[in-house]
């Protein structure tokens, strides 16, 4: 039997490996949301060219992929998704999977039981009636929902889905917006959508709708 010193310098050295494996896990999980969420606002910004980029640079980034080896059916159900955005031929069917790749995320995090948000986090920014203010308070709402399907969180969903109804509501009545034909169905669409999303309960109708108003937003700001 080794001596008690011996058995402590083990124990210390068992605990600095664990501890430097959740450091790495931890490193890798922040560099691989961070990677999802870039493809996410190029889908926003209706870039389908820098969406496959970003998304093939992801599916392909095995020495990232491979911390989450062993994590279940959630990692590889998220890289099948990600492959599939990158192979995606138009915006539509890109949001369709990134959608799903954060529901993915979602339920990997609930297997794990693993909390990655504070529910009560994140403030909207100030109302403003300039259009810019306006898609900034957008980017907000369709960001908590996001954090919505990745953590996942009903609260912040449903935040971040009432935000959103209220300010396209009020975006329609900016003058921009009525000096434009094509503005005020879109923001209508994606005052209709946020509606839904409110109202959806199960996680695949948040999936649905999430990459329908994602498809609408891209599709707005081809006009801005």
């Amino acid at each position: 039997m080794p001596p008690p010193h011996a058995q402590s310098e083990e124990l210390d050295e068992a605990a600095s490996d664990d501890s430097e494996e959740k450091s790495e896990e931890a490193l890798a999980m922040h560099e691989r949301f961070l990677a999802v969420n870039s493809i996410r606002d190029a889908v926003i910004e209706g870039d389908l060219a820098l969406v496959k980029q970003r998304a093939e640079a992801l599916a392909n980034n095995e020495e990232l992929l491979s911390v989450f080896a062993d994590w279940g059916a959630g990692t590889k159900k998220m890289k099948i998704e990600i492959e599939k955005v990158a192979a995606s031929s138009d915006l539509p069917s890109a949001s369709v999977h990134i959608a799903a790749t954060a529901r993915a995320c979602g339920r990997c995090h609930e297997s794990l039981g693993v909390a990655t948000l504070d529910d009560q986090s994140g403030q909207p920014p100030k109302e403003s009636d300039d259009i810019g203010g306006v898609m900034r308070q957008h980017h907000w709402a369709i960001g908590r929902m996001w954090d919505g399907l990745v953590a996942p969180s009903d609260i912040s969903w449903m935040q971040g889905a009432k935000s959103l109804a209220e300010i396209a509501s009020q975006a329609q009545q900016l003058p921009k917006a009525k000096s434009n034909d094509k503005l005020p169905p879109l923001l209508l669409e994606v005052e209709k959508l946020a509606v839904e999303a409110a109202k959806s309960v199960t996680n695949p109708e948040k999936t649905q709708v999430f990459g329908q108003l994602l498809t609408t937003c891209s599709g707005c700001h081809d006009m801005m």
